[in-house]
């Protein structure tokens, strides 16, 4: 694995389902669970939806930096697209971010469920 030390402005962006980051301080990689999400204005950090054994959803700029200023993120070679396909618009993506939240969530239930199942037979 090569992590890219200085990508182009805004790689973030091009970043889809699937894709896998560097994250700096945990020096481990995640997966992109939700694509980078522009601030709203007035704000500086928009937002990311990771896996990290988890679902986390983390505040960062387009570059790849916290609110702090400090690398959070990094492309790692291979893993960011030249070209990735349109997003849909914010709408779509807010329902698709619930639908897998509450799918991750479903899978959580079911996996406890048959733990018990099997410790109490």
């Amino acid at each position: 694995m090569t992590i890219v030390e200085k990508p182009d402005s805004n790689w973030l962006a091009r970043l889809r389902h699937g894709n896998k980051v560097w994250l700096a301080k945990e020096q481990r990689e995640a997966v992109v669970e939700w694509p980078y999400e522009p601030p709203d204005p007035g704000h500086k950090c928009g937002r990311i939806g990771i896996r990290l054994g988890h679902l986390d959803s983390w505040f960062i700029d387009s570059n790849g930096r916290g609110i702090d200023g400090k690398p959070l993120m990094q492309p790692i070679e291979g893993e960011l697209p030249e070209n990735p396909p349109p997003l849909p618009d914010n709408e779509v993506r807010r329902l698709q971010r619930e639908f897998e939240y509450l799918e991750h969530r479903v899978e959580h239930l079911e996996r406890v469920l048959a733990v018990s199942l099997i410790q109490n037979s």
